[in-house]
């Protein structure tokens, strides 16, 4: 449109409407520089959060699983891990099998990426992978070079790797166990975790640009893939990249492309890199900038639309008054700055945001140059654990706080640049002066200009000293000759040491945990008493000490004296039941012995002057009846009485064979013969419902004995056995054997000075019949003790002295309703052995 200045006016007017464009054009140019700023810091605001996130996520995960595989395989400290070392070191697959793939559940629970665990021997050949157990044997050498390098190495190696599962970070460790090499352990989780994860935060599409090389060696993997030439995309959906996968370039660091007509920055995030720094694949997340763009051009509309209205209102304005179309402009440049100020207001918050991730942190962080240790950043924790101000720390050097000298720092350093290390245990200087035990975990931060190691720090002095003062308990536990145990408040085992699992006749430390106590290795009646009276009063007093019986795997009961006491958490609640036990068997033995004996000296000096007194009284008496008159009532009645002190005279003579003052006529007899004569004398006395079976030796077993002695044990022996059967009948065997026998198998009444560790000849008689239960069985051989009704032999308690002058034993085995085996046990005849031969009788 052409314009006719006519005049000074239009000059004027002129003038300022050149300025006026002038301005505008300037405006909305500096407009566009904004959007296109605003657009970029945008972009690497969130390359920025990727790249840390990315950081972060991958060094939690590092740590973890190296910490898992730490755990599993440290037999030493773990002493329950020894089990699983102990079958990987047998080669016994199931048994490895059994004991982790309970672990592996757990793992996956815990992380659902988690993918493959695996045993592989040191020739590479793997030996049981327990995420897919039927699969083993093959050679891995060429398909998993992480792995045959731990194998040749013997380190421990961390990196991305691909394998037939495809991608995934891998933490493979090497094994030793008794200074042996066992192999390798490897732990493989998806790189899933990272795509998924960075997508769920970022709120934006993350994929990986795989090297094609890479997925050749995949066989088992899920997932859509999408073909690039040099490059394989893997996404939850790959089918936006299809109309574009001739195009990607994945050289370039950011790229733009349209994808189903929307507008994508592609930025390559992170390099995937092998443990050799290989790089396998590229994380990129696609970055949505099409409402950007329309914003832009939005806005740029806008502008000119603005524009065009400024000019025709500046021009209208100028006709009417050059002060209002002023107003017009400042209110207009006012709202325009308050967009530019929210936009800024946005950008700053976004930064804030990834700050916070750094500076919020209670860990402790720190940023530190590679080439000169110098620290970059550091975070408030760091600077309250250090005790400097940040200013001071910046002008700081890693050395500064660390105590290794310059040259050991600056290979540690560079093992983390080269990723051959990411842990790291430290001392670290305090600025008070003090020196912590830390664990430096320390990883190289990707797109940087320069090398930036990104450290986080763990105070461990503490846990330092618990775990020194763990390993005094245990050497002091394990080293102590009396039994220490812990359970839990329902009165499962948690430990003992070996002091208590030898008590408890168990094969080692491990075997007893998780057993309940009570149910276990205690009798019925002490389980009433622990319920009801000790452990009602141990939660209250705290503590209770006295004897309790103890009942062994076998059975074998044994006599304790107990302290038992409670420990506490921080806030005095109750954790563990322990107990200081200690064996007091050889005292309770000894206790038993004497008492026994002092029963023996005064039974004994009561039978004698019990038949001293009888001697006289059976000479008056037999003296009386001489002077009566013959058959008279008087004589009779004299006789009668001559009659009662004569048994009375036998039941002091039975006194003293008890307590060993009847003399023994030993002589050379053969056991077997004994027998033969026993059985003779009672075979009017056995039923015939009885079956009598005798395994005979075919050479003869002797003995020094007296004969009418052991035959008078023998004949008690079967006659107990017999009234065992009771009226139905049943089965009694015989047999003959020698073998060596302990003094402590004995029971205690044979444990005198006399009796010795050796071999002994023995007749064994084993019954059908009722048998005796465990209360029972401990009495049998105590004076005038009997469950049933008396019988016609010495009784066992008389046969005690019997045996002890023969210096031999007998052993009683019983159990309620399933019979009874009885051996009577001689001291040997040198160059003595037996074959037997089967004899029915009855």
């Amino acid at each position: 449109m052409k314009i006719k200045i006519k005049g000074i006016r239009w000059k004027i007017i002129l003038v300022i409407m050149s300025i006026l464009l002038t301005v505008c054009a300037l405006f909305g140019f500096q407009l566009v520089r904004l959007a296109e700023n605003n657009l970029s810091e945008k972009i690497s605001a969130k390359e920025e959060i990727a790249e840390s996130l990315t950081h972060i996520l991958m060094h939690q995960t590092t740590v973890q699983y190296q910490s898992r595989i730490k755990n599993l395989i440290n037999y030493k400290t773990v002493k329950s891990r020894e089990m699983i070392l102990r079958a990987f070191a047998r080669k016994d697959r199931d048994e490895l099998f059994r004991l982790t793939q309970p672990f592996l559940e757990s793992f996956k629970r815990e992380n659902k990426y988690f993918e493959s665990f695996a045993w592989i021997l040191p020739d590479n050949r793997v030996f049981l992978r327990v995420h897919d157990p039927q699969l083993f044997g093959d050679d891995i050498t060429s398909l998993c070079p992480d792995v045959a390098a731990v194998n040749s190495e013997r380190k421990h190696v961390t990196g991305f790797a691909s394998g037939w599962r495809g991608l995934q970070l891998r933490v493979v460790s090497p094994v030793f166990y008794n200074g042996n090499y066992l192999g390798a352990l490897q732990f493989g989780v998806k790189t899933d975790f990272i795509v998924d994860t960075l997508q769920q935060e970022l709120n934006m599409p993350v994929a990986l640009a795989v090297m094609s090389r890479e997925c050749a060696k995949e066989k088992n993997r899920d997932g859509e893939m999408l073909n690039c030439g040099k490059y394989v995309i893997r996404a939850n959906d790959v089918s936006p990249y299809r109309e574009v996968q001739l195009n990607l370039d994945f050289s370039q660091y950011r790229q733009r492309v349209t994808l189903q007509g929307k507008e994508y920055i592609l930025i390559n995030t992170f390099w995937l890199n092998s443990f050799q720094g290989k790089m396998l694949a590229k994380l990129f997340v696609s970055m949505d900038i099409s409402g950007d763009i329309v914003a832009k051009r939005t806005m740029l509309l806008t502008v000119l639309s603005l524009v065009l209205l400024v000019c025709l209102l500046s021009f209208w304005v100028l006709f009417c008054g050059i002060g209002s179309v002023l107003k017009e402009i400042v209110s207009l440049n006012q709202e325009l700055e308050n967009r530019v100020e929210k936009r800024t207001a946005q950008l700053e918050k976004s930064k804030q945001r990834y700050s916070s991730m750094f500076m919020d942190s209670h860990s402790i962080m720190l940023l530190i140059e590679a080439n000169s240790g110098s620290i970059i950043n550091v975070n408030p924790a760091a600077c309250s654990f250090y005790g400097y101000d940040r200013e001071a720390m910046l002008k700081m050097h890693f050395l500064d706080l660390n105590t290794l000298s310059q040259e050991e720092l600056e290979r540690e350093m560079m093992k983390v640049e080269k990723g051959e290390k990411h842990y790291f245990n430290f001392k670290h200087r305090l600025k008070s002066g003090d020196v912590r035990d830390v664990e430096v975990y320390s990883c190289q931060l990707a797109g940087q200009e320069r090398g930036v190691l990104f450290a986080i720090v763990h105070d461990i002095t503490s846990r330092k000293l618990v775990e020194k003062q763990l390993q005094m308990f245990k050497s002091f536990a394990e080293s102590s000759t009396q039994g220490l145990g812990w359970t839990d408040m329902r009165g499962n085992i948690v430990y003992v040491n070996h002091a208590f699992a030898t008590l408890l006749e168990e094969k080692n430390i491990t075997t007893p945990i998780g057993k309940n106590v009570l149910a276990t290795y205690y009798p019925e009646t002490v389980r009433d008493k622990l319920k009801n009276e000790i452990f009602p009063h141990l939660l209250d007093a705290g503590n209770w000490n006295g004897e309790l019986e103890l009942q062994t795997l076998t059975g074998k009961i044994i006599p304790t004296y107990n302290e038992l006491f409670l420990i506490y958490d921080d806030t005095s609640k109750p954790l563990f039941f322990a107990n200081f036990i200690t064996n007091i068997s050889l005292w309770k033995k000894e206790e038993e012995l004497k008492r026994l004996e002092s029963l023996k000296t005064m039974a004994g000096a009561i039978a004698h002057r019990f038949n001293n007194s009888m001697m006289t009284v059976q000479g008056n008496l037999g003296m009386l009846a001489r002077m009566l008159p013959e058959k008279s009532d008087e004589q009779e009645m004299v006789f009668s009485a001559l009659q009662s002190a004569r048994g009375a005279s036998q039941i002091g003579s039975m006194m003293l064979s008890y307590v060993g003052q009847r003399q023994a006529n030993l002589q050379h007899y053969s056991l077997e013969n004994l027998l033969k004569e026993s059985i003779a004398s009672l075979k009017d006395f056995f039923p015939a419902s009885l079956s009598l079976q005798v395994a005979l030796p075919e050479q003869s077993l002797y003995c020094f004995a007296d004969q009418v002695q052991i035959k008078e044990v023998i004949e008690t022996i079967l006659v107990n056995s017999v009234e065992s059967l009771g009226s139905d009948g049943g089965t009694i065997e015989v047999s003959f054997g020698t073998d060596f026998f302990q003094k402590n198998f004995f029971p205690v009444v044979f444990q005198g000075a006399e009796l010795r560790d050796g071999d002994y000849v023995y007749c064994q008689i084993s019954d059908s019949g009722h048998g005796i239960n465990q209360e029972n069985l401990a009495r049998i051989f105590e004076p005038f003790y009997s469950t049933r009704f008396v019988g016609r032999g010495l009784g066992l308690a008389l046969t005690v002295a019997v045996m002890q002058s023969h210096h031999g034993a007998l052993t009683v085995e019983s159990k309620k309703d399933m019979g009874t085996t009885v051996r009577l046990l001689l001291p040997v005849d040198p160059d003595q052995g037996q074959s037997y031969s089967e004899v029915t009788i009855g």
